[in-house]
């Protein structure tokens, strides 16, 4: 797949370039969202700010709050790279997959695969197999790219694509294993989920708000426990699992929540909402 072309545009996010813009614009600028524009990612420095968990729906549910995300990352060096890993949620090709190679395409330009760190971490693990069939219709990793190229402007970092559907401490470790490898530092992980679905307001927020107490501690075996215990629906579980680990092992001592919200507080519905959070894993904290 040489050119990875846009899914979820004009579903999602806007597909005419300039309504685009406004759109991210509005997102940082959303009373829900940081109000406030992006920084300017400097070329000096160091990278401190190593991993993060952004949602992945409709720009006008979610949008502000990964853009929280991306007002972290504008404020720091600009990474080399980018790891984003997402669910699955097509079900098509391997349940744990990375790209290696292509470009993908957005309303506002392209984002290239970083090959070389792809084949780097796909070469350090037992279970991430080269398919391009699980990304052609993901728009959890797609919904990340305009934001990206919204902060970097013409010149967006390099991508390394990963999707898990599969659960279980051994794939959540052998990924994270293979991540901490093969990347040098100056490489950025987001994870990208969004938390409970379609349950009440009050009952998302409480086990949402639970989870991130423990997404907080990086104990992601406990994670992985409670989202057992009580059901939890959040659909990139493993990925967000994977960014705890990551994190841990690169000396990240606590994780910090910048938001959250439900489509609730959008729509005013609360009988039946989805959960978005916003979390950092920066070396300074």
């Amino acid at each position: 797949m040489e050119k990875r072309y846009p899914v979820a545009a004009g579903t999602f996010y806007p597909s005419d370039k300039d309504s685009l813009l406004k759109e991210v614009e509005r997102c940082f600028l959303h009373p829900l969202g940081p109000g406030k524009k992006p920084g300017n990612p400097s070329e000096s420095g160091v990278v401190r700010c190593i991993a993060y968990i952004s949602p992945h729906a409709g720009y006008v549910y979610s949008g502000p709050i990964a853009a929280h995300v991306y007002y972290s990352l504008s404020c720091q060096k600009r990474p080399r790279a980018i790891v984003v890993v997402g669910p699955n949620h097509s079900g098509l090709g391997s349940p744990a997959a990375i790209m290696v190679r292509g470009v993908w395409v957005t309303p506002l330009g392209e984002v290239s695969v970083d090959t070389e760190l792809a084949m780097a971490v796909a070469r350090r693990s037992s279970y991430l197999d080269v398919d391009d069939k699980p990304f052609i219709y993901e728009h959890s990793i797609e919904v990340q790219l305009p934001f990206i190229q919204f902060i970097y402007r013409s010149n967006p970092p390099p991508i390394v694509p990963i999707t898990i559907a599969l659960e279980g401490v051994e794939v959540v470790e052998d990924v994270c294993e293979a991540l901490c490898q093969a990347l040098p530092n100056d490489v950025v992980l987001i994870a990208t989920t969004d938390w409970t679905h379609y349950e009440p307001y009050e009952t998302a927020r409480s086990k949402d708000l639970e989870a991130l107490r423990i997404v907080e501690t990086l104990d992601y075996l406990e994670l992985l426990r409670y989202a057992e215990r009580v059901n939890l629906t959040a659909c990139g579980l493993p990925a967000v699992a994977v960014s705890m680990c990551f994190a841990k092992k690169r000396g990240v001592r606590r994780a910090k929540v910048l938001a959250y919200a439900t489509s609730g507080d959008v729509t005013k519905r609360r009988d039946s909402v989805v959960g978005y959070a916003a979390v950092e894993f920066s070396l300074g904290d």
